[in-house]
């Protein structure tokens, strides 16, 4: 009785609605709801190149758009900015992220967050994790868990927090 007075509430608020709510096992609900897509998006200072290589290099990401400072509206180029980078985008796996370098330095904190790859290998993880920390830390080295049989989490040497995990 409670689940259904839920749903139905929830229903009313227009939150979820009616056809995601189903009740039936043997619907499968949409991957995304509306059209929309939530997307990482890191900002670096000044050093957002150097994150592309190395996230191409160790992660295999692939560079899917990269557009410079000098190519955007003027009210928005930085003096001296020009070489910056305004916006890429970089897909790794089937995951899109998205970097800037943010001549402000207004956004330059990372926390609060940590970016999760599931890998199919426990030597992807022990691969990934010596990749990611050249110039960084390691939190936790790589080690069998309740939850994974390889789980690593790390700091590259920009402050991204990477979770590596072979279930």
């Amino acid at each position: 009785m409670r689940s259904s007075s839920s749903t139905r509430a929830t229903e009313a608020t227009g939150v979820i609605p009616a056809s995601l709510a189903s009740r039936d096992p043997g619907r499968v609900a949409p991957r995304y709801y509306g059209g929309v897509d939530v997307c990482t998006y890191l900002f670096f200072e000044g050093d957002c190149q150097d994150a592309i290589e190395l996230y191409v290099r160790v992660l295999g990401a692939e560079l899917q758009h990269l557009s410079r400072f000098n190519e955007a509206p003027e009210f928005l180029r930085p003096p001296d900015g020009e070489h910056l980078i305004f916006h890429a985008t970089l897909k790794i796996g089937s995951t899109i992220i998205n970097l800037s370098d943010d001549p402000a330095k207004e956004r330059r904190s990372f926390g609060g967050f940590a970016l999760l790859i599931h890998l199919d290998t426990e030597e992807d993880v022990d691969r990934l994790s010596q990749g990611l920390t050249q110039g960084g830390r390691l939190r936790v080295a790589p080690v069998k868990t309740m939850w994974a049989r390889r789980y690593a989490v790390v700091s590259d040497r920009f402050g991204v927090v990477w979770k590596l995990q072979c279930s």
